[in-house]
């Protein structure tokens, strides 16, 4: 995520989907996501990374929100 940040130049460009929907393989995520529940480890490895609240939150969800907020009609 620090590679993806250092990209995007803050956490506000840069969002994550999962790939639970069998868009990909199993060998294609890491081995520590079992299953859909496991994704909130992602959580705290991004706080393990001493990322902020608000940027674990922008990554995890928030930043897709606000994307299709505005992109999407009302």
């Amino acid at each position: 995520m620090k590679h993806m940040n250092a990209i995007a130049g803050d956490t506000l460009h840069v969002g994550i989907g999962s790939d639970f929907d069998g868009g990909f393989g199993a060998e294609s995520i890491p081995a520590e996501l079992d299953t859909i529940a496991d994704l909130q480890k992602i959580a705290q490895a991004l706080q393990n990374e001493r990322m902020t609240e608000a940027d674990v939150r922008n990554i995890l969800g928030e930043n897709w929100l606000r994307f299709l907020r505005k992109a999407l009609p009302s």
